[in-house]
């Protein structure tokens, strides 16, 4: 599932792919599966099993320019979620995502900017939605954008954008010693107030 992506990464950001961890214990998927309440996504207990996600410990990115959370970190921070809910209502949502929160347990990080937006495996979609679709969430400007109809689509649309160059390094991190991959603009979906993939959520949000 991750082999591609890994064979791209050792050739653009050696140190990013040093960075993914190995596989997941199956204790910590059932510890997972425990928490949500749920089945996990097949696409999604493959991932974990090839990789627990980005070291906590390093500084790499991965899809979309965002950090993949590492499963350990996901698991310390669900009994925060289960006691604090699921937060605010988003002002915008593409289709087959529901609208009365943000974040929250039935939305699995699996990305994260260390601040205000995370990409997430939503498991409680709305009719036309999948359960298990990849999502985007600004909970600064509470929008919420779909990336992918599940994991699997999620990891080939980044493999795909590795082959074709659409990652650079960015040259200030490089400057530092740092590999950190910077998508181009189209698909920067951390700021996508200034990508022209999602001006329609600006304009949506002005009417």
């Amino acid at each position: 599932m991750i082999d591609g992506i890994r064979a791209l990464l050792g050739n653009l950001a050696p140190s990013v792919e040093e960075a993914l961890l190995p596989g997941a214990s199956a204790e910590q998927i059932r510890e997972l599966e425990a928490a949500v309440g749920r089945p996990l996504p097949d696409d999604l207990v493959r991932l974990y099993q090839a990789t627990a996600g980005i070291d906590p410990r390093s500084t790499a990115n991965f899809a979309f320019g965002l950090v993949f959370t590492d499963l350990g970190s996901l698991l310390e921070g669900l009994p925060r979620l289960l006691q604090e809910g699921d937060g605010d209502p988003l002002s915008f949502a593409d289709p087959g995502i529901a609208t009365g929160y943000n974040f929250g347990r039935l939305r699995l990080e699996i990305g994260h900017d260390n601040g205000r937006s995370k990409i997430l495996v939503d498991l409680a979609p709305t009719a036309g939605g999948e359960v298990g679709q990849v999502i985007f969430v600004d909970s600064e400007y509470g929008v919420a954008l779909k990336l992918a109809d599940s994991v699997s689509r999620y990891l080939k649309r980044f493999e795909d954008d590795l082959s074709m160059g659409r990652y650079s390094l960015q040259e200030d991190a490089l400057e530092d010693g740092v590999e950190w991959l910077e998508p181009v603009r189209d698909i920067d979906v951390g700021n996508w107030y200034n990508s022209p993939a999602w001006l329609h959520v600006a304009q949506a949000m002005k009417n």
